[in-house]
């Protein structure tokens, strides 16, 4: 028997800590170790829902700010179309230049924030320059590019509690490690000299050869296994 360690997953270390808890709750002298151990995994349970919703929240985010800059690009290159039309196709005039300063490709590259400032250079230009197609397409470019930056914003900040909801999963993930090692040390004390009675209290190990017999079975600690 080997206690995993807090880089296993989540669900490995629950279904852990069940049949852990189911064997204490069976021993009228283990009851000290049930409270701790249950708060342990119902800490662990709830940063796991946390996790997941957050990466919900994250996915979705990721969605609207894809859709967003995708339909924004789109109307940025028919106002291009149009510009062109307007010189005559041709790319070298100074009115051209003037609202693709760096070509359209520059333009879509750009993302959030950045995206908008030079959406809005362009609006000027169109209303400066080509009136008919700045009345026709200047208020949905400001519309959309807006609508791109706070979607981008929102993805972030949804990346962001994504990110601290991993990390609240892991640190639960070490108190109930740390948790299962209290419980095996006091079943010892419990228990002295008698290793197979507190290998009885965990899950047995699969991964040891045949007739190899489980680490709780001696009084030496069990050497951890170092990846999940």
């Amino acid at each position: 028997m080997g206690i995993p360690n807090e880089q296993r997953a989540t669900r490995h270390l629950r279904d852990f800590t069940l049949y852990h808890l189911a064997g204490l709750k069976a021993d009228p002298a283990a009851p000290h170790l049930i409270e701790p151990t249950e708060q342990a995994l119902s800490a662990l349970l709830a940063a796991l829902d946390k996790r997941e919703a957050a990466e919900r929240v994250e996915l979705n985010q990721q969605a609207l700010a894809v859709r967003k800059d995708f339909d924004l690009d789109e109307l940025t290159r028919v106002v291009e179309l149009a510009v062109l039309g307007a010189v005559g196709k041709d790319r070298a005039t100074s009115a051209y230049r003037a609202a693709f300063p760096r070509g359209l490709s520059a333009l879509v590259g750009l993302r959030g924030k950045a995206q908008e400032i030079a959406n809005s250079e362009l609006v000027i230009v169109l209303r400066q320059r080509f009136a008919e197609i700045g009345e026709r397409y200047g208020t949905q470019l400001e519309q959309l590019a807006k609508g791109s930056t706070e979607a981008e914003d929102a993805w972030k900040a949804a990346e962001r509690a994504a990110k601290t909801a991993l990390v609240d999963e892991q640190i639960a993930r070490a108190e109930l490690v740390r948790q299962l090692h209290s419980n095996r040390g006091a079943l010892r004390a419990l228990y002295p000299r008698n290793g197979r009675s507190v290998a009885s209290y965990f899950p047995p190990s699969h991964s040891r050869a045949a007739g190899e017999p489980d680490a709780a079975d001696t009084d030496e600690a069990p050497v951890e296994a170092t990846a999940g």
